[in-house]
């Protein structure tokens, strides 16, 4: 009986093998198509995401290109246009500058510079002047250090003599001066426009004053009779300060500076020999600040 039952038993497991092994099968088939189905469907959404990225990526380029097209036109708007600027028929950039100080023929004298350029923008001005004026006859009279008798003849010099005050009857000088200019304008050639310029000078001069003393007039004739006393002095002095002034060129080789100055005079003599020599304005001794000018014509080369 055991025996049958057991065969029995055998006999629906091996039955129902096929079966199992035919819906495991089943399963796996459709496990396997869903996710391939699945597996499609990412694909697709993948090719969806790079088709999107493609697009913003060419609309990215295109505004690049966009811009840079209106750069490039922007550019080429602030370009300026060529000025075709007119050449001046006289030029002459040359570096150095022979002048001549017209106003120092005011005292009778001469005011020579030279100029010479050292870089687009700087110079530097030597200058040296020297003055002379008299109001006696040299032959007739003998001037000396200490007051001294004599008779004199009057002998009118140059145009200078009508700044002979403070009972000078004679005057003789010389003074030396450097400057550096800085020119303010990098437009004009070397040497032309607006400058301002700080200097420093020595000078020295020898001054002849006069006093007139009457005598009393003696029997027979009772004529009136002068003595003049002539004592010199001899002062000098140092000035520094600056000019401010313009240099224009015309003619090619021809220049013309006018300029205004102020600046400091530190005398080193005594006080009472700069008062004596002193000409206010026009050739100070005293410790004063003091205001100058003057028209420079000058030779280009």
């Amino acid at each position: 009986m055991n025996k049958v039952l057991l065969a029995i038993g055998l006999l629906t497991v091996v039955l129902s093998v096929p079966s199992y092994a035919q819906d495991l099968r089943a399963d796996s088939l459709k496990t396997v198509n869903e996710e391939t189905l699945e597996l499609n469907r990412e694909m697709a959404r993948i090719k969806a995401k790079q088709d999107s990225l493609s697009r913003v990526r060419y609309k990215i380029e295109s505004e690049q290109r966009a811009e840079q097209r209106a750069l490039q036109l922007q550019q080429q708007q602030d370009v300026p246009a060529t000025v075709v600027v007119p050449v001046k028929k006289y030029v002459n950039n040359g570096k150095n500058i022979i002048g001549l100080n017209t106003f120092q023929f005011l005292i009778s004298g001469l005011d020579v510079s030279y100029e010479r350029s050292i870089s687009k923008k700087s110079s530097i001005v030597l200058s040296a002047a020297y003055h002379s004026m008299s109001d006696y006859d040299k032959n007739k009279v003998s001037v000396t250090s200490s007051p001294s008798s004599s008779s004199s003849s009057s002998s009118k010099g140059g145009p200078g003599n009508l700044f002979l005050v403070n009972g000078n009857v004679a005057y003789q000088g010389t003074k030396i001066q450097l400057q550096y200019r800085g020119y303010l304008f990098e437009e004009f050639p070397v040497m032309r426009g607006l400058y301002i310029g700080p200097y420093v000078f020595y000078k020295q001069d020898l001054a002849t004053e006069v006093t007139r003393v009457s005598t009393p007039a003696l029997p027979p004739y009772y004529n009136v009779t002068y003595t003049d006393t002539y004592v010199q002095y001899f002062a000098q002095a140092m000035g520094v300060g600056l000019d401010v002034g313009y240099q224009f060129s015309f003619l090619r080789y021809l220049t013309l500076n006018p300029f205004v100055g102020v600046g400091m005079i530190i005398p080193s003599t005594d006080r009472e020999t700069s008062q004596h020599v002193n000409i206010d304005i026009l050739n100070p001794y005293k410790e004063v600040m003091s205001v100058r000018t003057g028209i420079v014509v000058g030779f280009l080369f």
